[in-house]
């Protein structure tokens, strides 16, 4: 056999298998319009003959949103809906019928593949929201408090500074560990993050959970969007139910990353945008209905998406070449190759390579690689494989390479073997691929911050002194063994941008200005912050020196004379004084008692009984509003009366009961 025959048949022998998913159409759409047709039912039943309706009502929170890639070019209901301040629309029905009712949104949408460029780094671990602190919480299904997404998202944040290095961090190991698996469990109920960290599987759903769990938990605000899209997956190639997320960028905005479709900071034109939320559990309708005796169903929404036009697109966001570093090698050796990849534009991109080849060679590792590249960012890349021992010693093979990247850009490459060429150790072309390939040293910021304050302005004796305290994570590795120390200890773990919130009670029995220190630390870190608290005594009023008549005659003026005591530190608040002889009554009202007050209160005996008790009462409230009293007792007789001073005191006694009666 001629040996040029001998190497077509070989290099026919040795076709490219590719060992990736078909390509998605909608990467080479730049701008497509599309009818998007959504239609909901209800069922209405009675379940007695006493049935009463008034009105039904359902709120939709599905419908295309207007956002920097999506243009809503139409859209109208049936029947007609009310718009609720952006996120929903709410149909009703009123007096309906007992038959299916339908609700029907039709849009015609224009939707984009654009960028969101992000053209500068953004700090790790960020240090503002842009207000977009809402979207830092945890809900039923992100739960992202979960110790385990804390722990893992700490480990692959640890020793960035780059906001973006974490993201493609947390995007790489999900890519890496957790498998698309359309099983029972996932199809038919949204699982939590938690849950699909632990079991290693999920849809759309879960995938996208567990991302922005991991990132909520690192302190990077991120959404939950919800919506359509077109898929190939499982040869379905059709529009169906899909879910991806938008991460906030401090000063930039909130950009898409689809992990599912391997899409990152932009989405292809096939995606239609219908709610974004917080949690995966929010649902898409809520119904409601007023009556007795009726129940209501519903079937699940139908949608259905249309490609009225699109616009195709040219990639030129990337230029690569791919080589090889010896063009010839020997039977049983490695060879090493490499891809030399230059981001164009002035923007961060996450790419993902991978490589064909023949099947009959080896590849150590994976054949897909997933790479950063900051704004024009040039960057090498490594591949090694390994040529068969057994092969014709007669003849020679050439072994064609490609690498193609996930929006069909590609670069060709080769090499050839023979018995007689050079053979070259893993170890060899291991040392060649890590001196091609730049790993970026990290630099670990360790930092603790620690902020105590009192939860009052001031507190009373009988009172506990509540005060907070706050423990912050500000730097980019996972702390452990943490002491927060105030009188006892208490040890914990902080993850990348955790907080914990400690309270304290502590008992104060003395009054006066008091200083607190507490302290946190571990081997590596340490922090002290200490507060001043005003511990105040309870207010308190004394009524003293009080001075008055035993005795007194009819015609006499006569004096009460006391003094109010302020006998505490703090003041009294919302003072009432009152003075009572007989049937008459003196009031005197003080916003507070800053210092002794006297009283002297004049009277004659013509106002009095024969035997006139008298009280002095007294109340007043703390800086709490809780209310103390004080009173005082005391009495006057009235001297033996002239038979004139007798008739007087028969008419003033007389005066006085009509003024009772009256009055």
């Amino acid at each position: 056999m001629k040996k040029g025959v001998l190497l077509f048949a070989v290099f026919m022998l040795f076709m490219l298998t590719k060992e990736a998913i078909a390509e998605e159409p909608a990467y080479n759409v730049k701008e497509r319009v599309m009818d998007f047709n959504l239609t909901g039912e209800i069922n209405l039943h009675k379940t007695s003959q006493d049935w009463l309706l008034s009105h039904v009502i359902a709120k939709l929170s599905f419908f295309p949103r207007e956002d920097y890639r999506q243009e809503v070019l139409s859209l109208e209901t049936i029947p007609e809906s009310t718009n609720v301040n952006g996120t929903a629309l709410r149909f009703f029905w009123k007096d309906p019928l007992f038959e299916t009712q339908q609700f029907k949104v039709n849009a015609r949408v224009k939707a984009t593949n654009n960028f969101v460029p992000v053209n500068k780094v953004i700090g790790f671990p960020l240090q503002s929201f842009g207000g977009e602190e809402y979207y830092l919480q945890h809900g039923e299904h992100i739960d992202s408090e979960n110790p385990d997404i804390i722990a893992v998202a700490s480990e692959l944040a640890e020793g960035e500074s780059n906001m973006y290095n974490v993201i493609f961090n947390i995007v790489k190991w999900i890519e890496d560990n957790i498998n698309y698996s359309l099983n029972t469990l996932t199809a038919e109920v949204a699982q939590s993050a938690s849950w699909t960290l632990k079991n290693r599987y999920g849809v759309c759903d879960e995938i996208t959970s567990l991302f922005v769990a991991m990132l909520r938990s690192l302190g990077i605000p991120a959404k939950y969007v919800s919506g359509v899209a077109y898929t190939n997956w499982d040869d379905r190639n059709d529009w169906g139910p899909h879910a991806w997320a938008e991460v906030y960028f401090p000063t930039i905005g909130w950009v898409p990353f689809d992990l599912t479709y391997k899409q990152y900071g932009y989405v292809d034109a096939s995606h239609i945008k219908l709610k974004e939320s917080l949690d995966s559990s929010e649902p898409s309708t809520n119904y409601e209905w007023r009556g007795r005796n009726v129940e209501l169903s519903t079937k699940p929404l139908d949608m259905k998406v249309r490609t009225v036009d699109m616009v195709p697109d040219e990639y030129d966001d990337i230029s690569f070449q791919a080589k090889v570093s010896k063009e010839s090698v020997g039977f049983g050796s490695y060879n090493l190759v490499f891809v030399e990849i230059e981001n164009m534009r002035d923007y961060f991109q996450i790419t993902d390579f991978q490589l064909s080849k023949p099947k009959e060679l080896e590849l150590l590792g994976k054949n897909r690689r997933l790479v950063l590249l900051e704004p024009f960012e040039k960057k090498i890349i490594t591949w090694i494989v390994k040529v068969p021992k057994q092969l014709d010693r007669h003849s020679r093979y050439i072994f064609p390479i490609s690498v193609y990247t996930q929006k069909n850009q590609s670069s060709k490459t080769e090499f050839d073997s023979t018995i007689d060429d050079e053979t070259y150790s893993l170890s060899v072309m291991e040392s060649l691929s890590d001196s091609l390939e730049e790993n970026e040293e990290k630099v670990i910021s360790k930092s603790l911050e620690l902020k105590c304050s009192p939860l009052k302005e001031f507190f009373y004796t009988d009172e506990k002194v509540k005060f907070e305290c706050k423990l912050k994570n500000k730097g980019n590795t996972f702390l452990q063994g943490i002491k927060l120390c105030f009188e006892d200890c208490e040890t914990l773990d902080l993850g990348i941008s955790q907080e914990y919130t400690k309270n304290f009670n502590v008992t104060e029995t003395k009054q006066g200005i008091k200083e607190y220190v507490i302290n946190a630390s571990n081997r590596e870190v340490s922090e002290q912050d200490s507060f001043i608290v005003k511990v105040s005594d309870l207010p308190k009023i004394s009524i003293a020196d009080l001075e008055y008549p035993v005795n007194v005659s009819f015609d006499e003026e006569f004096s009460v004379t006391f003094l109010l005591r302020k006998e505490s530190i703090s003041t009294p608040k919302d003072v009432k004084l009152k003075v009572s002889l007989g049937h008459h009554t003196a009031e005197w009202n003080f916003t507070e008692l800053l210092a002794d007050k006297p009283f002297k209160i004049s009277m004659n005996g013509s106002i009095l009984e024969k035997r006139t008790p008298g009280l002095i009462s007294l109340t007043y409230k703390d800086a709490r509003n809780r209310q103390y009293s004080e009173e005082e007792k005391f009495g006057i007789i009235l001297n033996r009366l002239t038979f004139g001073q007798k008739i007087r005191f028969f008419f003033n006694r007389f005066a006085a009961w009509l003024a009772g009666i009256l009055f």
